[in-house]
């Protein structure tokens, strides 16, 4: 009978677990915090623009990205500006026209409209009107800078944190010192029903917070970074910088702003070629590149080439034989350039995007989801002019005995 009974008991404790677990696994999920909406990097008319390889920069660091407008001309300030409105008027706004605003241009954290004298909207950045350069030689030329593209420059940032351009994460965001992304959960800061997966971003147990960023002290007794109250993880399946592997819906990527994508455009990732850009229905997105001789084995896998290369090929490397399989991914009539997207105009009228310099392209013996035009090229032969510029970036002149070029077709990454 003690046996039994000793049995019951265990069949009774048994259910009982059970029982609390189906009712754990039956409670509603933790309540989710509101999650701020993630400006863009760059209103609808404003672009970005890295300059030329050309420009000088520190060793070893990336060309400067500058913010330009709908045409890809580059934005400046005038140091004499008194903070109250234009200061560039007269024969100074002839040199450096104001750089004009659209009548639905609205107001964003970093961007403002100003209204001039003669009544024309102005864009100014944190305040600062802007200008383009009639002449960069014109008079006063030193006091005008252009705008350079650095966020989170001022961002006070725990020794734990960095700021990283994240593309696929789709902005710029938060990053370990590694460059692993971090990530912001939208639930109570001491909530710990997480999966294994999602790491903690410990803080030192001295740790004070810094700008933005507090200490969270979880009940597990991990000190833990949080960011806007919201506390911060890495996802243990990323394991190189810009990695973005974490979907969760209670996750989103720590972005302090947002990349513009055309609402026709979407983020593809696959083991062979990582992220790129497809359509909304699932076709590959190309770039037309080329490489001098030194570089055309290094064609297969290659993803992109200079923005400034880009934008010298334009829409002229495709003619009309191209284009029975290659079909211009065209934007929109109405549809704003916005950072890193710009829009071509061919030579039929009609718009063509055009990402990081870059005229796109969709492959017509593609099915969505496959990418079987990328490494696709076609050698030149150095001599004929037309393929000496496109296949070296250089005239005739200073391309002989170089050989052969290439121009190859690569699917288009953020």
């Amino acid at each position: 009978m003690k046996q039994r009974a000793t049995a019951w008991a265990a069949l009774a404790g048994v259910a009982l677990l059970t029982a609390a677990g189906l009712l754990w696994l039956a409670r509603k999920p933790a309540e989710s915090i509101a999650l701020t909406p993630v400006p863009l990097a760059t209103p609808p008319g404003i672009t970005l623009q890295t300059l030329p390889k050309s420009t000088p920069t520190a060793p070893g660091s990336a060309p400067d990205v500058v913010y330009a407008d709908a045409n890809g001309m580059t934005l400046y300030t005038y140091d004499k500006g008194d903070g109250h409105g234009p200061n560039c008027r007269g024969a100074c706004a002839t040199t450096w026209p104001p750089a004009l605003a659209p009548a639905e241009a609205t107001a964003t954290d970093d961007w403002s409209v100003i209204v001039r004298a003669d009544g024309t909207r102005q864009w100014a950045h944190r305040g600062r009107p802007l200008y383009h350069a009639a002449s960069t030689d014109g008079a006063d030329a030193e006091s005008f800078h252009a705008v350079i593209f650095r966020p989170g420059a001022d961002l006070p940032l725990p020794a734990d944190v960095v700021v990283r351009d994240l593309a696929a994460g789709g902005g710029i965001g938060l990053a370990d010192p590694a460059g692993i992304t971090l990530y912001v959960f939208a639930a109570a800061a001491t909530d710990r029903k997480t999966s294994r997966h999602w790491l903690p971003l410990e803080a030192p147990a001295v740790a004070n917070p810094v700008g933005d960023f507090s200490v969270i002290a979880r009940d597990d007794g991990i000190t833990q970074w949080a960011w806007r109250g919201l506390p911060l993880y890495r996802f243990g399946e990323d394991q190189n910088a810009g990695d973005f592997n974490g979907v969760d819906t209670r996750f989103r990527v720590a972005l302090l702003l947002r990349h513009f994508t055309p609402v026709d455009a979407a983020l593809r990732r696959t083991a062979e070629l990582g992220y790129y850009f497809t359509t909304v229905d699932g076709a590959t997105l190309y770039a037309h590149d080329r490489a001098p001789q030194t570089e055309v084995p290094k064609i297969i896998g290659a993803h992109r080439g200079s923005p400034a290369t880009g934008r010298a090929l334009g829409t002229t490397s495709c003619d009309a034989a191209c284009s029975r399989d290659w079909k211009p991914f065209l934007a929109p009539a109405r549809a704003p350039p916005s950072g890193y997207w710009d829009i071509a105009t061919r030579s039929d009228g009609t718009r063509q995007w055009a990402y990081k310099g870059f005229a796109l392209y969709t492959y017509a013996a593609d099915r969505p989801g496959q990418a079987r035009g990328h490494g696709l090229h076609e050698l030149v032969q150095i001599g004929d002019a037309r393929a000496d510029e496109l296949a070296t970036g250089r005239n005739a002149a200073t391309t002989v005995g170089l050989g052969i070029g290439a121009l190859y077709w690569h699917a288009v990454a953020p």
